[in-house]
């Protein structure tokens, strides 16, 4: 016996830690070493026992995980709760099946069963009757024998946790920690032999001897347990020895094969006791260790493959496209980025043992090269892509149309808008595939030209704005002459705003030539109008001056024997006559439009100053015929836009008899009736 030190119990125990519940006993939630296999669980136990000796406690604990075997060493034990049997050895399956047994009256009944619960019952029937036939019609005839399962109990250490244990043991016999994950959580206490063997450790200071041999199992085992146990603790010491798998370093399938048939020829070799071999048990355990052996190598060999698949998907997986990359300086650098993730693979390969077999080795080396060819393909594609498309942009750029044949501010600008918009989308395309140095030449050529044939559009808008503001007005003009030098002077004008040194190209554009030909048709039109008009007038006022130059004669015909008011009278109506053609003058040449208002007060003054003289003018001179006809000459005179009623009329003159008459006549030419 070794004796028990104290120091390193010590240190031991601060290499982990545990979560312990003390009531009236202790139970251990959970322990956890910092390393495996430091020694903190075996001191932790001999801490935890040590207390609950001396103060008469139990100990309890749940063993999970891979736990199971180390607990079961320190001398616990599941906790021995009888369970329903039928649950521990079939199931809730099997449970069910016999439920449904147990509603069967009948053979024929049982036939109404499912196949499910057929072949569970069957099972049952032969697992707990092995002498029996299996048939559907004896599961009937054994039926009360089967449904006295249902209330049979029984206990989980020898029917579930022992056989559960051996499995696992069998299993995992070439493994120097076997993994007990599949016992799940197991509720356990320190047995009686647990208790005694700390005790005695204890007591005596001597080290803790574990139950390797699982003994405090035995009491609960059957004997074909207990054989089974015996076996896998015999040979699990030589298999341990004698085959260790080691497939991890196997590089290839040959060197797997090689490794599994040394290790089935080893393992003839450690059993090789024919006597032993003949026994059932240990034939089911060279079996299970043939299968251990092979699975090995079989999962070797995936792990190979999916070693290498995986590879072959990492690099697959890198994700050669370029086509969200716009600028050759980002392609560059993205091309740069995936080789150097292909060398990282390259790398992480290099120190796995699958690409040392020549084969794997060739296909990985084949799959980096055709995905750097295709990383280098593809980027050198996208450059190339990028240069058409930017030729392609340029070339749309170049061939935008610039039409600036507005005639209006607000139209013009509006245009100019549009096309400075338009270019700026073609510029934010044209940036996503190169550097500004490469393209903004390009935009700002356009932008000038642009704002060249804007500013000469706007210039000739502004020109022809002021020359359609400019006043043509030949009212001022009373004769041909005047007409002449004011239109002389308009045109000149006219020339002088479209010609300077300065801008000579203004003359070009369409809308002010056709502008300037239109206002000099305009001022054209107006003097030739204006001659007419005042041909018309000239025309209108000589005629007026012969009538009135023939009145004067015949005031100098006046004998002396009229009387001096009759011959007053009669100079005073010449005088005002004089007036009144003045005004009338004066009147037509002020506006186009004064025609009928200017004769109608030409008349109206007229009719007005010979009424006032032709009392005294008939009376003395006898002057009637002669003043009636005066008045009918003096409307003839006047243009002949005048309207007497809706019409335009000449008067004929007509001598009259009497004062009265000529009063009558007058009236009624003043009243623009036609005398008769």
């Amino acid at each position: 016996m070794r004796e028990f030190d104290s120091k390193t119990h010590s240190k031991q125990l601060q290499e982990g830690s545990a979560d312990i519940t003390r009531t009236d006993a202790i139970y251990i939630k959970h322990m956890s070493a910092n390393v495996k296999g430091n020694g903190f669980g075996r001191a932790l136990m001999r801490a935890v026992v040590t207390e609950a000796l001396e103060q008469n406690k139990k100990i309890f604990l749940d063993a999970s995980w891979s736990s199971h075997i180390f607990h079961l060493f320190m001398g616990m034990i599941p906790r021995n709760l009888e369970q329903s049997y039928v649950e521990m050895m079939y199931g809730i399956v099997g449970k069910s099946a016999l439920q449904a047994l147990k509603q069967c009256k009948t053979l024929e009944d049982c036939t109404r069963l499912t196949n499910r619960t057929r072949e569970t019952l069957l099972f049952i029937l032969e697992k707990e009757m092995p002498e029996s036939e299996n048939t559907l019609e004896n599961i009937f005839n054994k039926r009360e024998q089967l449904l006295e399962l249902l209330k049979k109990r029984a206990s989980f250490i020898t029917y579930r946790f022992i056989p559960d244990l051996l499995d696992i043991l069998e299993r995992e016999i070439t493994e120097k920690y076997p993994n007990t994950e599949g016992l799940y959580s197991v509720p356990m206490e320190l047995s009686q032999e647990g208790q005694a063997r700390w005790d005695e450790a204890i007591h005596k200071n001597i080290e803790f001897e574990s139950f390797k041999g699982f003994e405090q199992l035995y009491p609960f085992m059957t004997e074909e347990q207990k054989e089974r146990l015996n076996l896998i603790l015999h040979y699990r010491p030589l298999v341990l020895t004698h085959l260790p798998l080691n497939f991890q370093d196997k590089h290839s399938p040959e060197l797997i094969d090689e490794h599994k048939n040394v290790l089935l020829l080893e393992l003839k070799n450690v059993f090789n006791d024919e006597k032993e071999n003949s026994n059932p048990l240990v034939m089911e355990l060279i079996k299970k260790i043939t299968y251990k052996i092979e699975n090995a190598a079989k999962t070797q060999q995936k792990l190979l493959e999916k070693s290498f698949q995986q590879t072959l998907q990492d690099i697959n997986s890198i994700d050669s496209s370029f086509d969200k990359k716009v600028t050759k300086e980002a392609i560059q650098s993205h091309k740069v980025s995936l080789l150097s993730e292909l060398d990282k693979i390259v790398k992480r390969a290099q120190n796995q043992v699958v690409f040392k077999h020549p084969e794997y080795a060739r296909k990985f080396k084949d799959a980096i090269a055709e995905k750097r060819k295709e990383i280098n393909n593809n980027a050198d594609n996208r450059v190339i892509s990028i240069e058409e498309n930017f030729k392609m942009l340029v070339q749309q750029i170049a061939q935008i149309k610039i039409e600036f044949s507005q005639e209006s501010m607000d139209a013009l600008e509006a245009y100019r808008q549009e096309l400075m918009k338009k270019l700026q989308e073609f510029e934010k395309e044209i940036e996503k595939i190169s550097d500004k140095e490469s393209y903004s030449e390009i935009i700002h050529k356009k932008q000038q030209e642009i704002e060249s044939s804007y500013v000469a559009r706007k210039k000739a808008i502004e020109v022809v704005s002021v020359i359609q503001q400019m006043e043509i007005d030949f009212t001022s003009c009373d004769n041909r002459d005047a007409i002449e030098a004011h239109k002389a002077s308009l045109l000149a004008q006219l020339n002088e705003k479209v010609v300077t040194e300065k801008d000579q190209t203004l003359t070009q554009a369409s809308l002010l030539q056709k502008t300037v030909s239109d206002r000099k048709q305009q001022i054209e039109e107006s003097a030739l109008a204006r001659g007419k008009r005042v041909d018309s007038i000239e025309k209108s006022v000589k005629a007026i001056d012969t009538i009135l130059a023939t009145l004067q004669g015949k005031i100098g015909e006046v004998k002396q024997h009229h009387s001096k008011e009759a011959l007053r009278r009669a100079k005073g109506l010449l005088t005002t006559l004089k007036e009144s053609r003045d005004n009338y003058y004066e009147n037509l040449l002020a506006k186009d439009d004064q025609d009928i208002p200017a004769g109608e007060v030409f008349l109206t003054s007229c009719k007005q100053a010979i009424n006032e003289a032709k009392p005294v003018l008939i009376e003395d001179l006898g002057w009637g015929r002669y003043l009636h006809n005066l008045l009918k000459e003096l409307a003839n005179a006047v243009i002949k836009r005048v309207p007497f009623g809706n019409s335009l009329y000449f008067f004929k003159v007509s001598p009259a008899e009497s004062a009265s008459a000529v009063s009558e006549a007058e009236d009624a030419l003043l009243n623009r009736q036609v005398p008769k």
